[in-house]
């Protein structure tokens, strides 16, 4: 008696600085899916979080009740150290957050116990009319959350292989929140017909608050229920949920927490039980995740140019052309089918912008010499056989040297660049605008005679020297053009010849004092 009552005397005395350290010790959060509520998720955990704390009295353990939309943020922003959620979630959280499952539930409802789940799919038991899934098109229909597994992925798989998916065939798709909000929404007939995780029936109506004979649940064709599975369900079964921890959680709190989930007996509730199991395999869910593409799945099947280049990168570099990637791009065809679409797609989009490269000059973005005399020999030899009129400008920028030998290559690009718009937007939209080289522009003219070639050229020199085309600190820049002009006629029969009567005519408006524009003595019209 006298050694209890010493051992109780030093319990007190201690009790403070026990109180102290366990207050200083290590926290551990454990966020769980509120999937029926905040409050129901509070009162099914809690007793969990206190045996927990009772086996692992030096760390401070916490529950934190998360919705569906609070679970990724909570994981990404590291408020929790633990994850306890639906599989769903759990392989979102594992792919993008590198979370690791350390336990699987054993679900129990009294005397129900099993470590797997999946989802109902039901009605009301009075709907006549609605008997089987493709009963269900045209309908309004209710699921838990886009995120759940049991109260949708699940059963969205088995009812889109019986070709029913309701984000089509459905007249309306609700997502409440909760299982426990679908069933009131079907059985008060604010939906025909709804989905939601196994046992949320039975528990509802161990409740009370619904009756299990108000209940119709439907079916796939040939379906074969497990006998050894407690609860009502319509679709494949996948493993409970798994418990996880976040990658900054320490190893050995880790360790210690899934040494006392697989040892503790069952953690009951008046309404639930729950007891843990070693993790189960997941790879059921990440085969539903891929078929549905949801997160962390949403781009399965699809590949971009980046991706494509990475996996590859020693075999495109040997290859080393577009015509072998094209090749290689057809053998994934058969391999990866809708995968190669939007490679071939990203390819288009390069060699267009190559092309457009290899036509433009980089400085004004104006058409280059090489693909400017392209145009202008299949424009004469339009000219000529329609007997049509066609003219080119030819101009040149009157001692522009003087510009870069005295401000800078920098200012005389800007000084091309501005110039070379005047031009532009005196042109027609019809006409051909090119720069040549250096100060050098021309601009082909269809279906424009030797006269109105003429009248163009002036508007195009007094839009240039009207105004400054560029301002050094107070200086002006002034610029002017010289500029030639010729017509397309018989002895004229490519871009060559036809350069050379316009380029007679540009320096023979330079010999008579510059910012003037001349007309080729070699253009003779046609006279048919």
């Amino acid at each position: 008696m006298f050694r209890f009552t010493a051992l109780l005397l030093l319990l007190c005395a201690l009790a403070p600085s026990l109180c102290e350290a366990r207050e200083a010790g290590p926290e551990a959060r454990i966020g769980v899916l509120a999937n029926r509520g905040k409050e129901s998720c509070l009162e099914q955990w809690s007793p969990l979080i206190r045996t927990l704390s009772d086996a692992l009295p030096d760390v401070a353990f916490t529950l934190v009740p998360l919705d569906f939309e609070d679970v990724d943020r909570a994981a990404a922003e590291a408020t929790v150290d633990y994850i306890l959620a639906n599989p769903a979630i759990y392989v979102n959280l594992e792919v993008r957050y590198r979370a690791m499952r350390i336990a699987t539930l054993v679900n129990q409802l009294g005397d129900r116990i099993t470590a797997s789940f999946g989802g109902v799919i039901f009605t009301r038991a009075g709907r006549g009319d609605i008997n089987t899934f493709q009963d269900i098109r045209g309908r309004s229909f209710a699921a838990t959350s886009e995120g759940s597994m049991g109260g949708w992925l699940v059963g969205l798989s088995t009812l889109c292989a019986q070709e029913v998916d309701p984000r089509k065939a459905c007249s309306q798709l609700t997502f409440p929140g909760s299982h426990n909000a679908v069933v009131q929404l079907v059985l008060s007939g604010g939906a025909d017909a709804g989905t939601v995780r196994t046992d949320t029936l039975e528990r509802m109506a161990q409740k009370g608050q619904i009756s299990l004979e108000d209940v119709k649940v439907l079916l796939p064709p040939d379906f074969k229920p497990d006998p050894a599975f407690p609860f009502l369900y319509s679709t494949e079964l996948v493993p409970e949920w798994p418990f996880a921890r976040l990658a900054h959680t320490p190893e050995a709190q880790a360790k210690a927490v899934a040494a006392v989930l697989l040892t503790i007996p069952a953690v009951q509730t008046p309404d639930y039980g729950a007891q843990w199991t070693v993790p189960l395999d997941y790879e059921p869910i990440h085969r539903i995740m891929r078929e549905l593409r949801v997160p962390p799945y949403e781009d399965h099947g699809r590949i971009s140019v980046k991706a494509f280049t990475s996996q590859h990168g020693p075999l495109v570099a040997v290859l080393g052309s577009l015509l072998l990637a094209l090749v290689l791009a057809a053998l994934y065809l058969v391999m990866l089918n809708s995968r190669l679409q939007e490679a071939m797609a990203n390819l288009r989009e390069a060699e267009a912008e190559l092309t457009t490269r290899a036509d433009t000059d980089m400085l004004t973005g104006l058409c280059n010499r090489r693909r400017f005399s392209e145009i202008v020999n299949a424009e004469i030899a339009r000219a000529l056989r329609y007997e049509r009129p066609l003219s080119l400008i030819l101009m040149d920028m009157d001692h522009f040297k003087l510009v870069n030998d005295t401000w800078g290559h920098p200012v005389g690009d800007e000084v091309l660049r501005e110039v070379s718009g005047r031009v532009r937007h005196s042109a027609r939209s019809s006409d051909f605008v090119a720069r040549l080289g250096g100060e050098e522009f021309a601009v082909l003219l269809p279906e424009t005679t030797l006269e109105d070639a003429v009248a163009l050229a002036e508007r195009i020199r007094q839009a240039v020297s009207c105004r400054p085309a560029h301002m050094v600190g107070a200086q002006e820049l002034n610029c002017t053009l010289s500029l030639g002009v010729a017509e397309v006629c018989p002895s004229i029969q490519d871009f060559s010849a036809l350069y050379k009567a316009v380029d007679e005519a540009l320096y023979r408006a330079k010999r008579q004092g510059r910012n003037r524009t001349a007309v080729s003595s070699f253009c003779v019209r046609n006279p048919a």
